[in-house]
């Protein structure tokens, strides 16, 4: 459901956190269907990750952004253990968030795909 900028392949990122709440958005985007449930894939380092609401401090999140609505850019937290659905049909933007300043994180095998 993702469209990856042109040359580009869903190989990862790699993430230098030079402060807290570090975020880049990451260019990529999909066209999400209103009342579908769709389920979010995301390795960090090679595995689950720290996703908010874990015990650790290094913790990282993801988010997607819906640009056509300035009122409420940041539209859902979204995290690879749930499902989750949209209001509204349109594209929506990829935000990846490192919570903590000094940590390095490798985001890969990033997809939203339907349920």
């Amino acid at each position: 459901l993702y469209d990856y900028p042109a040359g580009t392949t869903n190989v990862g990122l790699r993430l230098d956190a030079d402060r807290d709440d570090y975020y880049v958005y990451t260019g990529t985007y999909g066209y999400l269907e209103a009342g579908v449930e769709y389920r979010f894939f995301c390795e960090v380092d090679g595995g689950e990750g720290n996703w908010a609401g874990s015990t650790s401090e290094d913790t990282v999140q993801a988010y997607l952004i819906n640009r056509d609505n300035p009122d409420n850019w940041i539209y859902k937290e979204i995290n690879p253990t749930s499902t989750f659905t949209v209001d509204v049909s349109t594209r929506y933007w990829l935000r990846l968030d490192i919570n903590k300043s000094g940590c390095t994180h490798w985001f890969s095998n990033i997809w939203i795909t339907k349920v």
